[in-house]
């Protein structure tokens, strides 16, 4: 997966994400409907066997569990959209813990339980 966007119109999902399926050899771009607003961080879980995958977006957390073809806004235990932006985030070596960080000293913890 490769992802990014328009850095001036963050809340533009033209042409954010593209997925390949053969390594790099190909790209498809996700279509609008499906795709991200501006994106600072993407990767796949390590636990996600290479299906599961989180983006940091300007605003918002998303994730999608088909390989990048589809995404879902993170929401809070009430229902809520999360609205905080994060730049960068990194999961822990088992893949069960990621790590975001923002602005002005952000941070914050998301932890995943086994089903």
């Amino acid at each position: 997966v490769a992802a990014g966007g328009n850095y001036d119109d963050k809340t533009s999902s033209t042409l954010t994400v593209a997925v390949t399926e053969d390594g790099g050899k190909t790209w498809e771009m996700i279509d609008e409907e499906n795709a991200l607003p501006f994106v600072s961080c993407v990767q796949y879980q390590p636990a996600g066997n290479g299906k599961t995958i989180l983006a940091a977006c300007l605003p918002g957390i998303y994730f999608s569990v088909d390989g990048g073809q589809h995404w879902n806004r993170l929401k809070n235990e009430s229902g809520k959209n999360i609205n905080e932006s994060f730049f960068t985030f990194r999961f822990s070596p088992s893949g069960h813990t990621a790590w975001f960080a923002g602005a002005s000293g952000k941070l914050a913890c998301m932890r995943f339980t086994q089903n």
